[in-house]
């Protein structure tokens, strides 16, 4: 029996996540924007498992508008650490 791929799955990045789980597409991974790890297999409830183990006691305090800004702070400062890595 052949082994399944995950590329064949056509599993597609879902912009919600952004918002309930801190996480973005990196490379075709998905990368948790807190602790910047990266989630092996793209499933919504990968993501989830993660943020309520690692993350959710100190982040669901953060409702609609404070989690959108927080969300475009932890973008931010990914988007400076890839360019620092890039430059060195």
């Amino acid at each position: 029996m052949a082994k399944r791929k995950r590329e064949g799955e056509g599993r597609v990045f879902r912009e919600k996540w952004e918002r309930d789980y801190f996480f973005v597409e990196v490379k075709s991974m998905p990368t948790c924007l807190i602790c910047k790890k990266n989630v092996s297999v793209l499933k919504e409830y990968n993501l989830k498992r993660h943020y309520e183990s690692q993350h959710s006691k100190s982040y669901d305090q953060y409702t609609a508008q404070s989690r959108d800004t927080l969300l475009q702070e932890l973008k931010r400062a990914l988007r400076a650490s890839e360019a620092l890595e890039s430059q060195g």
